[in-house]
């Protein structure tokens, strides 16, 4: 009896606390922990202001932040001439002058990215592997910068400020079925 009553308060114990279960989390930058940050940041760049060296103190430091792209003279041309369709007089009239200064014209484009993963539901039922029930959140951002004699002269962002996913895996056999699946193409030749 007492066996009994000490296993229901475990199980029950234990399909209560999903706070236990394993969740992970990926930063690709050190200076932004939110999407606002970014955009912060972002705003603070004053065209034909900020100054190469500025970009460190607004924590988008070209030699420093993960995860920069240098671009090429070709780069750039192709960032804004994505197609044959695409003329001259749709490019911002800003980055056209850095285009035409081409050798003194540089680029960056920076993504940001920042995500979490948190299982929820019973601790019984995930080490069981019988049901996970996974929830993905966060942000991201991709920055281009135009920088003509080493000063900004072009900027634009995109990105996408919250995201959000639901995974629902559900096995009743729990590893058993993951064992048939490994069985069945071990057999194929």
């Amino acid at each position: 009896m007492r066996k009994k009553l000490m296993s229901g308060v475990l199980v029950a114990f234990a399909a209560g606390c999903s706070g236990i279960l394993p969740h992970e989390s990926s930063l690709d930058t050190a200076s932004f922990q939110t999407y606002d940050q970014v955009m912060a940041s972002f705003d603070s760049i004053d065209l034909g202001k900020t100054r190469r060296d500025d970009l460190g103190k607004i924590g988008l430091d070209t030699r420093t932040t993960p995860n920069i792209q240098l671009l090429s003279y070709s780069d750039i041309v192709d960032h804004f001439f994505p197609s044959e369709t695409m003329k001259l007089e749709q490019v911002p009239a800003t980055a056209r002058q850095c285009m035409e200064a081409q050798d003194r014209c540089s680029g960056y484009v920076i993504r940001l990215r920042h995500s979490s993963k948190l299982r929820n539901g019973s601790v019984v039922a995930d080490l069981l592997g019988t049901e996970r029930d996974t929830v993905s959140h966060g942000w991201s951002a991709k920055i281009v910068l135009l920088l003509q004699d080493n000063i900004v002269v072009y900027k634009e962002i995109s990105g996408s400020p919250y995201t959000e996913e639901h995974q629902n895996k559900s096995q009743p056999l729990g590893p058993l079925q993951d064992l048939g699946t490994t069985l069945g193409g071990a057999a194929t030749p």
